[in-house]
């Protein structure tokens, strides 16, 4: 970019931060940069397009109304099956700069927009002038880049103004409308008929059939598989750092599209979950750059991973009408959402042409010559291994193996060569960086991207980009490139030529064993060792495997905003929010005592989540999970996430774990309560449980029959009999599954039940029994009835059941 296009995007940026400072009633000292920006009148007019085009509405003919100067959630606008919240106007949120902490909630609204508002505003922006003052002004790209990450800090959580735009976040619509301006500036310079401008009242309009933007969409696919599918148990300590890998395979195409497009890291709406939209200018040059780079990174990224992942563009080039519609370019007028979708197909449909400009130009590569196609084992001999992530078969002398501690252990322990030979993890050498990366994160603060030679504690180069884990003892030393925190917003010092930022990554800290790397770092425990309850106890070990999303989240995107609120700034409020919660959040539920040292997030991103642990501390991870996006979205029941949880052997295959969690996953979703509530749920011990009817009953059950186990109202016997109760109850399920003819209801176990119960409420000691059960029905639970009160008590006692047996003593040599 030249020193214009810088100038009048940095001037777009400050543009907003003068939104803010309205709301204060501070002196405004003068902003480096600011005062040295000169705009003719022709870019100022392109500004004040940008600005209504952002947020697709007329700036000139606001709404009337009640003005309130803080940011409303937008969860509250939502439309769920075309009905919106209960109460659209019950919270907002505070005046604050962002983290990770509380403030992430929303609150009921208390503030009146009096002084205590006011002080607010005065105190966010003296904070936000101290650290701008700290930006250095040596190079004005890496002050645009580190400007764009402070005002995310500080705008985040204000209103993109007082009355028709009170949902959106002031950042993103400050962020939109830069990117805006400048795409539209590029286009008007590169093709200059395509516009009319009017000196008299300082106003451009874009001539109809010209098409200056692009919403760009890059989608990887394959990501779950390559994720889960470990061809070696022996290698799943490799999945957090092919995890990673994934989140830094997007940022250096990012960072690519940014580099041939000549555009600002301001233009990307929505980075996360392997996919990511941008706005970019709809010319020649970009539309020739992103063909080249599309075949570029796919080329690459085929001799990186071979076809386990695979990249797509696409785009769809379009216009906004005087009325502030989308025209899309050879398609008529239509909507915001219409041009989501446009440009997702367009993206999506060449995932059925994979490889196709490789097929044409080198067929042999994949078909052999002459049709004798590839040689599937081409590998043989003593060198001949198997890598245990990926099953292909190479020389191992080109290979490395990825279990070096316990090799090492091995060795010290007198192990002969041929022992040790046979003990190996052999993986591909990028697999085994990929495993790398996953331990070097635990212990990393920063990321830097820089193709510079940088003292780093891991280095990784993903399709020509430079990724440097570093710590905080070492971010003094860096002097070029870019610096990013991982998941901490107090990112911003005063280097020169270096831009800084933070970003949010789901599942950085992990729970650590007691053994130690070369240099003298904890570990992350293995699979088996995290299924453990402690040192003395647990002779039930399983680890669980979870996986949950948010439900129905496509539709959400499509057709949740009401019209007229739909509008660039407002979609990437709502990616970003998800975005925040996922990638970022988690991380605060997971650091918890209760779960830092035995629940790991493998993976979270968009909407996704993908967790293991000791099975009882993940069961609370994935209910504190749910509760807390359910305090995320206002209290909102139709704005749900589902979950499935299976609890295997800590030796199990975790990619065949993952896929039963997937299809525990698929089972919640298709779920549908006697009441007409649908999803909503979680799949655990193969039953499917509400969130909102449900899951409080469970729990309330479980903590009963714990309370009367331990004071000897029941015996451990009587767990037994109410799971044998369900069995019976849903034998002739069982029997239809299996294609028995006889399968009618059996109501056999209620009166078994109720002589069962009734002969035990005779004692004193369980008199409590007898408002809890009579002839197999609850009167606390009448509404969900007899057979469904039945299958949440099993789960109640399945799983106190089991958290007795974690108190039993391991066996001797175990």
């Amino acid at each position: 970019m030249n020193i214009e296009r810088y100038n009048m995007y940095l001037a777009a940026l400050l543009h907003g931060v003068g939104n803010f400072y309205q709301k204060t009633d501070m002196f405004l000292e003068k902003l480096s940069f600011g005062e040295n920006i000169t705009l003719t009148d022709f870019q100022q007019a392109i500004i004040r397009l940008a600005d209504a085009w952002s947020c697709s509405i007329d700036n000139n003919n606001p709404e009337k109304g009640k003005q309130d100067s803080l940011l409303k959630p937008i969860f509250q606008q939502l439309l769920i099956d075309s009905k919106g919240a209960s109460n659209p106007n019950k919270y907002v949120y505070g005046l604050q700069a962002m983290d990770l902490g509380n403030q992430i909630f929303p609150k009921e609204i208390s503030l009146d927009g009096g002084k205590d508002v006011k002080k607010a505003y005065n105190a966010l922006w003296e904070s936000f002038i101290k650290e701008y003052q700290k930006i250095s002004t040596d190079n004005i790209a890496a002050f645009a880049e580190t400007l764009l990450h402070l005002l995310k800090k500080y705008t985040y959580y204000l209103p993109a103004n007082d009355t028709n735009m009170q949902a959106v976040s002031l950042f993103q619509h400050i962020k939109m409308k830069a990117a805006i301006a400048d795409c539209l500036s590029v286009y008007c310079q590169e093709k200059t008929d395509s516009f009319d401008f009017t000196t008299s009242t300082n106003t451009i309009k874009i001539k109809d059939f010209h098409y200056p933007l692009l919403l760009f969409c890059a989608d990887i696919s394959g990501i779950q598989k390559f994720i889960y599918d470990i061809a070696s148990q022996k290698a799943a300590v490799s999945l957090k750092g092919r995890s990673f890998y994934l989140q830094l395979l997007i940022d250096s195409i990012i960072q690519q599209v940014i580099e041939k497009a000549e555009v600002m890291a301001g233009h990307i709406i929505y980075s996360s979950g392997g996919k990511f939209y941008m706005l970019l200018p709809n010319t020649k040059s970009v539309e020739k750059e992103l063909i080249a780079l599309e075949k570029k990174i796919t080329e690459e990224l085929y001799e990186n991973v071979g076809t386990s992942l695979y990249v797509c563009f696409g785009q769809v080039a379009f216009s906004m009408t005087d009325t502030l519609g989308i025209c899309i370019e050879n398609e008529p007028i239509t909507d915001m959402s219409a041009l989501w979708r446009a440009a997702s197909e367009a993206t999506s449909a060449k995932k059925s042409r994979k490889y196709e400009h490789k097929l044409i130009k080198d067929f042999d590569v994949f078909f052999g010559k002459k049709g004798k196609g590839i040689e599937i084992y081409p590998e043989k001999g003593e060198n001949a291994v198997t890598c245990a992530v990926t099953g292909e078969i190479g020389d191992k002398r080109r290979m490395a193996w990825l279990n070096e501690i316990e090799i090492a252990e091995m060795r010290e322990n007198g192990k002969t060569n041929e022992e040790i030979e046979q003990n190996k993890v052999w993986v591909k050498v990028a697999v085994k960086q990929q495993a790398d990366l996953g331990r070097e994160l635990k212990d990393a603060d920063y990321i830097v991207v820089s193709n510079s030679k940088i003292k780093s504690d891991f280095t990784i180069n993903i399709l020509g980009k430079s990724f440097h884990l570093i710590s905080k003892a070492a971010v003094s030393d860096i002097q070029d490139g870019k610096i990013l925190s991982i998941n901490d917003t107090n990112f911003l010092r005063t280097d020169k030529n270096v831009s800084y930022g933070y970003l949010f990554y789901g599942g950085n800290k992990q729970a650590l064993s007691l053994k130690k790397d070369k240099n003298n770092n904890q570990i992350p425990k293995e699979f088996d060792v995290l299924t453990l309850y402690d040192d003395k106890h647990a002779s039930f070990r399983r680890l669980g495997v979870l996986r949950m999303d948010v439900d129905g989240l496509g539709a959400i995107f499509m057709k949740g905003l009401p019209e007229g609120k739909k509008s660039f700034a407002a979609y990437a409020t709502l990616s970003a929010q998800l975005d925040l919660f996922f990638a970022g959040y988690l991380n605060t539920i997971r650091n918890k005592t209760a779960y830092k040292d035995y629940v790991n997030i493998l993976y979270s991103g968009g909407d996704d989540v993908f967790a293991i642990g000791r099975w009882d501390a993940l069961i609370a991870f994935a209910a504190e999970v749910r509760s807390e996006f359910r305090r995320f979205v206002c209290g909102r029941e139709d704005i749900s996430i589902s979950a499935g949880l299976v609890l295997v052997d800590g030796k199990f295959p975790i990619s065949k774990a993952a896929e039963m969690a997937g299809e525990a996953e698929e089972r919640a979703k298709a779920f549908e309560a006697k009441n007409g509530t649908k999803k909503n749920a979680i799949c655990l011990f193969d039953e499917v449980v509400s969130w909102e009817n449900e899951w409080d009953f469970v729990v309330r059950r479980k903590t009963d029959l714990q309370e009367w186990l331990a004071t000897g109202i029941i015996t451990k016997g009587t767990l037994n009999r109410i799971m044998q109760f369900k069995q019976m109850k849903d034998l002739p399920k069982r029997k239809a599954a299996k294609g028995a003819s006889n399968t009618k209801p059996s109501f056999e176990w209620i009166w078994i039940a109720a002589y069962y119960f009734a002969k035990r409420k005779r004692t004193p000691q369980n008199t409590i029994l007898k408002d809890f059960m009579a002839c197999g029905r609850w009167k606390e639970e009448q509404p969900l009835g007899a057979e469904r009160g039945l299958d949440l008590l099993a789960i109640a006692a399945r799983w106190v059941e089991l958290e007795e047996r974690n108190k039993e003593k391991i066996p001797a040599n175990t």
